[in-house]
Formats: structure tokens, C-alpha cells, sequence
């Protein structure tokens, strides 16, 4: 008698074994996808941190001098504690520039003072407020190096797998006060 189909046994390990491959493919594709959200994760991460550096440079180029931070009456009183040790002074618009670190919100904000026209400037002048950058985790090591003119930025950016570092010595051109 000619049989022509499967017995019992040959259809259940052509089935695990069918089940084995679907496995071993659906890892590599769950892999693969995993793989593509952490770079898009990084690549996002790198393009907020170049953002925030690129913003802060293109003002520090744009003024007409830079402030010590110490020269604020009451700024480490103030929210603005956390700041990158310096203020931006724009003569042409009249107004002093700070970033800060929001620390409830891990975010970078950008403070304005407008028409302090000879009078000494506090922290209580810093009205205008604008977020720059979120998922800050913290801005370390920044500040004015008077001698040298430069002024260093250290930003550190938390992705959900990753903390990515920001660097920059900025070459102050104007005049430091």
C-alpha cells in the first residue's frame, strides 16, 4: 500500500521546527527595530546638544561683552543658581543674557534683562524666559576663564538609554567685565 502524506510525527517537527525559524526572525527583527529606535534616540540627543551649544556660541559671538556671573547682586539666592557662570551683554539690544539650568524640569532656559541703563543689575532683572533645551541632566564645570578669554561649556544630555556629553571652549572676542 502506497501512503502518499505525512505521518503524525513528521507534521509535528515540521511545525517546531517552522516555530523554531518564526522565533530566530521575529528576534532579529525585534532586534533590528530596537536597534534603529536607540540610534534615532542618539541621533535626537546629538542634534538637542549641538542645538544648545550652537545658540549659546552664536550669542556669546553677537555681544558686546560678557559679565562675570559673580557681578549679578543675589544670583546664587535666586533660581538662576545653576547657571553657566556668565551673562551676555548686547549693547545693541540692550540687554543682558543668561542660561540657566531649570532644575525641576532638567531643561535649559534662556533669561533676558532689558534697559538697565546704569544701574547695577540683580537677579530680580531677569524677567523673559525661554526654554532651549530639555533633558538636561546637568551643566558641569562651565564658566568664564577671564585670563584665557574662553568660556567652557559642559552640558550633559540624558536620553532613555544614555547620558551624552557636550563640550565647547568658546574664544571670547569682546571685552570681559
Amino acid at each position: 500500500m502506497n501512503n502518499y502524506g505525512f505521518t503524525f510525527i513528521e507534521l509535528i517537527i515540521s511545525i517546531a521546527i517552522l516555530s523554531i525559524i518564526f522565533v530566530l526572525i521575529g528576534t532579529v527583527l525585534d532586534l533590528g527595530f530596537e536597534a534603529t529606535e536607540n540610534g534615532e534616540q542618539t541621533l535626537n540627543t546629538l542634534q538637542r546638544g549641538q542645538y544648545l551649544i550652537n545658540k549659546i556660541t552664536s550669542e556669546v559671538r553677537e555681544g558686546s561683552g560678557i559679565l562675570d556671573i559673580n557681578k549679578i547682586k543675589d544670583i546664587n539666592k535666586s533660581k538662576y543658581r545653576d547657571n553657566f557662570g556668565f551673562v551676555i551683554l548686547n549693547q545693541e539690544k540692550e540687554k543682558f543674557i543668561l542660561y540657566y539650568r531649570e532644575n525641576r524640569y532638567n531643561r535649559i532656559k534662556r533669561a533676558t534683562a532689558e534697559n538697565i541703563k546704569g544701574k547695577s543689575i540683580k537677579a530680580s532683572n531677569f524677567l523673559g524666559h525661554n526654554i532651549i533645551g530639555n533633558y538636561v541632566k546637568k551643566i558641569n564645570n562651565n564658566g568664564l576663564n577671564k585670563e584665557n578669554k574662553i568660556i567652557n561649556l559642559r552640558i550633559s544630555i540624558k536620553n532613555k538609554r544614555s547620558i551624552i556629553n557636550f563640550n565647547k571652549d568658546i574664544s571670547v572676542q569682546c571685552s570681559i567685565k
